[in-house]
């Protein structure tokens, strides 16, 4: 069976768009890491299944949306329907880097099985030190988070 429509997240709501109708770069994104084989945000973890289970569930192919420029996958129709309502509630914070070398002043790739839920946010990691020095330093949230609007700055732009 041959993928020929993607369901994205527009400001209108979302909607199934044609393939043909998509960017010309899909997974270039100013802000999310995307997975350099699949395209996909978080390597296709859904990201609403970190509020909702002990571990980070896959998502299912053909439960997917685009938004931001990255391909999302869901374990559920729910669950995409929840991130759907309000992608800024559950998608990675720091775009998905690696949240404690963003407090320093560095973007590195993360692992996103590494991950810790702060104030409602997700954030994910490279590491085990790296997490574990963040939940142990509630201040890193906040440094990360001040510098994230100049690291993000020279990412590509889709």
């Amino acid at each position: 069976m041959a993928l020929t429509a993607v369901f994205c997240l527009t400001e209108a709501g979302v909607r199934a768009q044609p393939l043909d109708d998509l960017p010309p770069v899909v997974g270039a994104s100013e802000v999310f890491v995307a997975d350099e084989r699949s395209g996909f945000g978080l390597r296709g973890f859904d990201p609403v299944s970190y509020f909702l289970s002990p571990v980070p569930l896959p998502g299912r192919e053909g439960v997917e949306l685009i938004w931001r420029g990255v391909a999302w996958r869901f374990a559920s129709e729910a669950n995409r329907e929840a991130f759907a309502r309000d992608p800024e509630v559950y998608a990675p914070r720091i775009g998905g880097y690696d949240a404690g070398a963003a407090a320093e002043g560095r973007l590195v790739a993360a692992d996103p099985t590494l991950f810790a839920i702060r104030d409602g946010r997700l954030y994910v990691f490279r590491g085990e030190r790296s997490r574990a020095r963040f939940e142990a330093d509630a201040s890193l949230a906040g440094k990360a988070e001040a510098r994230w609007p100049e690291l993000k700055r020279d990412l590509v732009r889709g």
